[in-house]
């Protein structure tokens, strides 16, 4: 039994696995929502058509599968429930529909259209949350820049800059440039591009996490620059 799980698993199969167990989790969850639930969407007409095709990952606020609607790539995710209590509690509203429509006005900005993600649409229900947007592939940034030559991260980071500051000038602010939110993509010429594709950080100054932060943002200390800048400097010494 042993021998035939091991050459079961060396042959693929527990993407495969994935890939149905997630199918049938976003089915179910489509179905108990449009049972009863109060639903938001936007953006797509219908999630029934959305096909779930890999577990992509887990984070803190979500579990993120790979999923396509006809021939594009998208990337669901599914919110866990003590994000979606937690951003109720202390924001009000939807995280689903807060993060989709972070992303879109960043996206929405012609000059940072190129370094972002397209958000594609939400679905919202007391007890479930899901966030649709489109799937970019590459490299995370954190495993580039250990990888890439030192000229290579010196034009990356400038870049990443380049991207802080326009978005800053925009009013756009706290961004959560943590290394693992960041997708680099090789460009047609080979250059290697930032893209960003996690908007579901309300900003800090926005709505202080703790009263020392927000006792920090009174008294000046902290602004809507600070994370942002603070993160960045972080990925220079590294």
């Amino acid at each position: 039994m042993t021998g035939r799980v091991a050459n079961w698993l060396f042959a693929g199969r527990v993407g495969d696995l994935r890939a149905q167990a997630g199918s049938e989790i976003f089915r179910s969850l489509v179905r108990g929502i449009g049972d009863g639930g109060d639903i938001q969407t936007s953006g797509i007409h219908d999630f029934s058509d959305v096909v779930i095709s890999d577990f992509i990952g887990r984070g803190r606020r979500c579990v993120a599968f790979a999923a396509r609607i006809g021939d594009r790539d998208l990337v669901a995710k599914v919110y866990h429930r003590r994000a979606i209590a937690r951003h109720q509690y202390q924001y009000g509203g939807s995280l689903a529909k807060y993060e989709y429509e972070r992303n879109k006005v960043f996206h929405g900005v012609p000059e940072f259209t190129a370094c972002s993600v397209a958000p594609i649409g939400f679905l919202s229900s007391q007890r479930v949350e899901v966030f649709l947007q489109e799937r970019v592939f590459g490299e995370k940034l954190r495993s580039f820049l250990r990888a890439c030559s030192d000229e290579s991260c010196d034009k990356l980071l400038a870049e990443l800059r380049s991207v802080l500051e326009r978005a800053n000038r925009a009013g756009l602010f706290d961004l959560d440039l943590h290394p693992s939110n960041i997708i680099v993509r090789q460009s047609g010429d080979g250059t290697a591009r930032p893209v960003l594709f996690d908007f579901n950080k309300v900003p800090y100054h926005v709505r202080p996490p703790n009263p020392l932060f927000e006792c920090l943002v009174n008294l000046g200390m902290a602004g809507s620059r600070s994370r942002d800048h603070r993160h960045l400097k972080r990925f220079c010494r590294s």
